[in-house]
C-alpha cells in the first residue's frame, strides 16, 4: 500500500498510541524530540507509523528527517517535547569534532569517502558473474576480516544462492530489520552447508558495509561500539539484536535534521577538506564519522577491559584449581569469533542479559549462530556458553551494585555547605567541581579519576540524586517550584497542578510519609504484575479515604452492572459480549470495556497496586487477595471492587520513586516490568532489607546569576536557609499558592549554584541571595596543566602552556579584571602544536573577540603582533558620496585582522606564541 501521511487523522494517532500502551510494544527511542500524548512520551516517527497502520494497515513512515514529522503531530495538536540535554551534548559533540578536523583534515578518514565514491552502486545483483563482483570488493578496515574472507567463500562456492541474499537485502520495500534478520540468518546457513566452522560476521557492522556501497544515499557504516556509545550519550536505550542499525539510521537522520544541515560552518569545513569527495547535500558518512571520531577513534582509553577482574571474580568465587574457571575463559573465547562487540569492554546488562537469552536458546544448534566446529562439543552441549555469559553477567551486576548509593550520613554536621555557589571566569573548572563535590556530598568518597568521577555522576543523576537545571531569562516560579499548566485527555483540555524541578527533587529528597508495614516474610516484587489506580482521585477524596480504611480497591466505570455475568476471560471475546451486555456503557464511553477488563480479568491475586492522587502523588501500595465483587449497594457510589492488603498508606510520596516513568491520569492500566524499581519496593516493603532513611540530593543550578532569583525562588528564598529546613530548630512551612500544600525544604538537599564572572559579578547578585549561599571562587590554575594536562610537562614543542597561561591572564586583568581571565581547562586537552592552534582558534580568539567587543587593538595588546595583523586605509576613495558627513578622521585609521592560527605554519605559529611570551 502506498504512504499516505497526509490522511492520517488525530484518532488514528490517539489509537496507535493506545495499542502501544496496551500491547506494551518496544519502541526505538528518538534521539531530539519526544511528543506527548496523554501525558506519556513517545519517539514521533515511532508513533506515525503505527498511526499510519491505524490508517490503511500498512506501518510504514517515510520522512527521515524530524521536521516534517512533527509538522504533522502539531497539525493535530500534539505538543512536541525537545530533549534538552541531549540537545547540549550533541552541540558539544559537533565542536570538538570541528577542531579536531582543523587540526587533522580528515586525512585519516578520507579513505571512506574514496571507496564509497569508487564502489557506488555495488554490488550489481544483476552482473553475469556474481563472484567477480563480490570479489573484487574491497572494503579495508570497515568490516571485520574474517567477514572479508566468507565473503569471498561464499561468493567463490555458492555465487547465485549468495546473489538472492543479496537480492532480498537490497529490496527497500521489505522493513529494514527483517531484511538484517533475513540477511543473517541465510548466510549463515548457506556457510554451515559448506561446513563453515567459524563465526559467519555477516552481521549489522557487514550489513551495513554492504548497503552503504549500494545505496549511499540512503544507508552508512555501522559498528556497534560506537552506536552504544551514541545512546549513552544521548541516554536512550539500545534496540535489540538485528534492530540496531535500523534504529542507528533513526538517530543518524534526526543527528542530520536537526543539527548537521544547520551548521552552515562544518559543511562548509568538510567541502574545503574533501573538494571533490563531499558535495556538501548527503551527510550520512559525515554524521557517521562525528560518531566514530568523537565516540572511539580519538581516544580507546575509555574502552576499559575487564577480562583480568573477570578471572579474579571467577577465581575467588569457584576457588583457584577449579575447572569451571578455564572452561569459562576458554568458552568466552570461542565465542568471541561470532560477535561484533569484545564481551570484555561492555558492562551493558542488556545487552549482555539478550545475548544470555539467546545461547540458552541456540548454543547447541550446529545451524546456529554461535556454532563453532573447531570448539569441543561439550561446550555447547552441556551449556558453557550460556553459564560463561551468565557468570560474567553476574559479575557485571555485583561490580555495580558495589559502586550503587553508599549509605549516606544523617549526621548533617557535614563539611559541605547546604547552599553554596561556585564563581569565577570561563574555563575555571566550575562544572567540573560541582560534579566533584555533587558526588562527594551524596556516596561520602571524594572521587579523583575524571572518568570514574563522569561515570559516577551520571549514574547518581539517573538515579535522581542529583538533578541539573540552568537558569535563564525565561525561567520562572512555575518552572521552578510549581504552577499550573494545560494537559490534554480524551481530545480535552484541562488545567492542572505540575510540580517544578525544585519540589520534585525536593519531594524525592524527603522520600516516603506515612503508614510502611514490613512484612514478615519476604515478598518477591521481581516476580509480581504491577498496576496503577486511581481511587476516586484528588476530586473524590472520600472514595479514596472509604477504600483506604476498608481495604479494598474500587472501579466506578462499568455502573451498576455485574460484571460476572461476562464469562469471557480473553480480550477479543470479553469485548464482544460487553458489547452485547452493556451497549449503552460502550456507547458512553469505550473506556468502560478497557478499564472493566483490566479490574476483573487482567489483575491478579497477589499482584501490586499502586494507587496515585493526580498524576504526581503516590499515596498507596497494596497486596491484591480477592477477586471481583459486585456489589449492588456501598457507602460510596461504586459497584465493583477488589479486597487487598495495604502495605503502604498515607505515603504522600514522588511517583519517581517507584517508577521510572511519567503516571499519568488514566483510572486504571499495568507498568511495564522494566519500569518499576524493584530494589526500592524491597527496600521499603521487606525487613530483610535494609532501609535507608535519608539519602543526600544535589540541585546544581548552572549559570544561577542569568535568572530573577527573587522571582524564581519566590517565598522558598527563606526556607533554603540551613535553621529553616525541615528537622531544623527554626523548621518553616509555607502554603504553597496553587497546590495550597504545606510545603518545607528537607535538610538533605543540597543546592550548588554556578556562576560565570564574565558575564555578572558576584557584587551585583540579589541580596537576599547572597545572604543564603556561601561563595567559594574557582579561578585559573595554570599549574594544573602540568599536574593533569596531556601535555608532557606542561609543553608542547618548546612552549611553555602554563607560561602562556599566566602571561596572558595577566594582561587580561590589567585591561579588564580578574573575572575575565581564561581558564586553565581550555590547555589542559593540549598535547601537540595543531590542538594548540585549534584551542587559539576556536576558543581563545573568540572569547577576547566578546570580552572586548570587536576591539582587537586591546586584543592586539594580549596575543601580539603574530596574532593580530594590523593595516593602513590606503583607499581613500572607499567611501561614498555623502557631502554632509566629514569622513577625513578615518583616511589615516589603522585597521585590524585577526590571523588565523590554522592557517599559520608550524614555524610561524610558534614564533607567533614566543612574541606574545615575550
Amino acid at each position: 500500500m502506498p504512504f499516505l501521511p497526509n490522511q492520517i487523522t488525530k484518532d488514528h494517532i490517539i489509537r496507535a498510541a493506545n495499542r502501544i500502551e496496551k500491547e506494551s510494544i518496544e519502541l526505538l527511542p528518538s534521539m531530539q524530540w519526544d511528543v506527548e500524548i496523554d501525558e506519556n512520551l513517545y519517539p514521533p516517527k515511532e508513533i506515525m507509523r503505527f498511526a499510519h497502520e491505524e490508517m490503511n494497515g500498512e506501518r510504514i513512515w517515510n520522512y527521515s528527517g524530524g521536521e516534517q514529522t512533527n509538522a504533522i503531530l502539531k497539525t493535530h495538536g500534539f505538543e512536541i517535547k525537545a530533549k534538552i540535554f541531549a540537545d547540549t551534548k550533541i552541540l558539544e559533540l559537533i565542536d570538538a569534532y570541528k577542531s579536531h578536523i582543523c587540526t587533522s583534515k580528515l586525512e585519516n578518514e578520507r579513505y571512506k569517502w574514496e571507496l564509497v565514491q569508487q564502489f557506488k552502486g555495488r554490488p550489481d545483483v544483476n552482473t553475469e558473474n556474481f563472484k567477480d563482483e563480490i570479489q573484487a570488493l574491497d572494503f579495508a578496515n570497515l568490516v571485520y576480516a574474517m567477514s572479508n574472507s566468507v565473503r569471498k567463500f561464499l561468493a567463490e562456492e555458492k555465487p547465485e544462492e549468495f546473489r538472492t541474499c543479496f537480492q532480498q537485502l537490497f529490496d527497500d520495500q521489505i522493513d529494514l530489520s527483517q531484511r538484517v534478520r533475513q540477511f543473517t540468518e541465510q548466510t549463515l546457513k548457506l556457510y554451515k552447508s559448506l561446513n563453515g566452522s567459524h563465526g559467519h560476521h555477516q552481521d549489522e557492522r557487514t550489513i551495513s558495509a554492504y548497503l552503504t556501497y549500494h545505496n549511499p544515499d540512503k544507508y552508512t557504516f555501522y559498528k556497534n561500539s560506537f552506536y552504544q556509545a551514541f545512546c549513552k550519550l544521548l541516554d536512550v536505550k539500545t534496540a535489540s539484536k538485528n534492530k540496531k542499525y535500523a534504529h542507528y539510521l533513526e538517530l543518524l537522520n534526526e543527528f542530520i535534521s536537526g543539527y548537521i544541515q544547520k551548521d552552515e560552518e562544518l559543511i562548509d569545513l568538510v567541502k574545503s577538506l574533501l573538494p571533490k569527495l563531499y558535495d556538501g547535500k548527503n551527510h550520512l558518512l559525515l554524521a557517521q564519522d562525528i560518531l566514530y571520531t568523537m565516540l572511539e577513534g580519538i581516544d580507546n582509553s575509555e574502552h576499559f577491559n575487564y577480562q583480568k577482574d573477570f578471572e579474579k571474580w571467577l577465581k575467588k568465587s569457584n576457588g583457584k584449581g577449579s575447572n569451571k574457571v578455564a572452561s569459562y575463559l576458554r568458552a568466552i573465547e570461542l565465542l568471541q569469533e561470532s560477535l561484533d562487540y569484545v564481551i570484555y569492554e561492555t558492562d551493558d546488562l542488556d545487552l549482555l542479559g539478550e545475548l544470555h537469552v539467546d545461547l540458552i536458546a541456540n548454543q547447541k544448534n550446529i545451524d546456529g549462530p554461535y556454532y563453532n566446529a573447531s570448539a569441543p562439543p561439550s561446550y555447547a552441549n552441556n551449556g558453557f556458553y550460556s553459564a560463561s555469559i551468565g557468570a560474567y553477567l553476574e559479575f557485571q551486576k555485583e561490580r555495580n551494585a558495589k559502586s550503587e548509593l553508599r549509605e549516606p550520613k544523617t549526621n548533617y554536621s557535614m563539611p559541605y555547605s547546604l547552599n553554596e555557589i561556585l564563581y569565577g571566569p570561563p574555563g575555571t573548572g566550575k562544572t567540573y567541581e560541582t560534579k566533584s563535590k555533587a558526588v562527594e556530598i551524596i556516596t561520602g568518597n571524594k572521587i579523583e579519576k575524571r572518568d570514574e568521577l563522569n561515570a559516577e555522576y551520571n549514574r547518581l543523576v539517573e538515579s535522581k540524586n542529583i538533578l541539573f537545571s540552568t537558569f535563564h531569562q525565561s525561567m520562572s516560579y512555575e518552572d521552578f517550584v510549581e504552577g499550573i499548566k494545560p494537559v490534554t485527555e480524551d481530545g480535552q483540555v484541562s488545567y492542572e497542578i505540575q510540580d517544578g524541578i525544585f519540589k520534585q527533587i525536593s519531594s524525592l529528597a524527603k522520600g516516603v510519609d506515612g503508614r510502611i508495614e514490613k512484612q514478615e516474610s519476604a515478598i518477591d516484587f521481581s516476580t509480581l504484575e504491577f498496576f496503577k489506580m486511581s481511587l476516586g482521585g484528588k476530586n473524590r477524596k472520600d472514595v479514596h479515604d472509604w477504600c483506604i480504611t476498608n481495604n479494598v480497591i474500587a472501579l466506578g466505570y462499568g455502573g451498576n452492572n455485574d460484571l460476572d455475568t461476562i464469562g469471557a476471560s480473553n480480550w477479543k471475546d470479553y469485548q464482544v459480549e460487553f458489547q452485547e451486555n452493556f451497549p449503552q456503557l460502550v456507547e458512553k464511553s469505550s473506556y468502560n470495556v478497557n478499564s472493566t477488563y483490566y479490574f476483573k480479568n487482567v489483575i491478579k491475586l497477589g499482584d501490586v497496586v499502586l494507587v496515585s492522587k493526580g498524576n504526581r502523588i503516590i499515596d498507596a501500595v497494596g497486596i491484591v487477595t480477592g477477586n471481583y465483587e459486585y456489589r449492588e449497594s456501598e457507602e460510596i457510589p461504586y459497584h465493583h471492587f477488589r479486597k487487598v492488603r495495604w502495605i503502604a498508606t498515607n505515603m504522600n510520596a514522588d511517583p519517581s520513586l517507584f517508577v521510572d516513568k511519567n503516571i499519568s491520569q488514566q483510572t486504571i492500566y499495568q507498568f511495564y516490568n522494566d519500569d518499576i524499581k524493584v530494589d526500592y519496593f524491597e527496600k521499603k516493603f521487606s525487613k530483610s532489607k535494609k532501609e535507608t532513611e535519608f539519602k543526600n540530593h544535589v540541585l546544581i543550578i548552572d549559570e544561577i546569576n542569568r535568572g530573577n532569583v527573587s522571582a524564581i525562588f519566590g517565598e522558598l528564598i527563606t526556607l533554603i536557609e540551613e535553621d529553616k529546613r525541615l528537622g531544623a530548630k527554626e523548621e518553616i512551612k509555607v502554603t504553597l499558592p496553587y497546590s495550597k500544600e504545606e510545603f518545607g525544604v528537607p535538610s538533605n538537599l543540597y543546592i550548588i549554584g554556578t556562576m560565570n564572572t564574565a558575564d555578572r559579578s558576584v557584587e551585583a547578585l540579589d541580596t537576599a541571595l547572597r545572604r543564603r549561599f556561601s561563595f567559594k571562587e574557582v579561578g585559573p590554575k595554570p599549574e594544573l596543566i602540568r599536574e593533569v594536562g596531556k601535555a608532557e610537562n606542561g609543553e608542547v614543542e618548546g612552549v611553555d602552556l602554563v607560561q602562556l597561561l599566566s602571561v596572558i591572564n595577566q594582561r587580561i586583568e590589567v585591561l579588564l579584571d580578574k573575572d575575565h581571565c581564561i581558564g586553565h581547562s581550555y590547555f589542559l586537552n593540549v598535547a601537540s602544536l595543531r590542538e594548540l592552534k585549534a584551542a587559539f582558534q576556536d576558543k581563545i580568539i573568540p572569547l577576547l573577540q566578546e570580552y572586548f567587543y570587536g576591539d582587537y587593538g586591546k586584543i592586539g595588546l594580549v596575543l601580539g603582533e603574530g596574532f593580530v595583523k594590523k593595516s593602513m586605509l590606503t583607499n581613500h576613495n572607499i567611501f561614498a558620496i555623502f557631502d554632509d558627513y566629514d569622513a577625513s578622521m578615518y583616511e589615516e585609521k589603522n585597521v585590524y585582522h585577526i590571523i588565523q592560527p590554522c592557517a599559520l605554519k608550524d614555524n610561524e605559529f610558534k614564533q607567533a606564541l614566543n612574541q606574545l611570551i615575550g
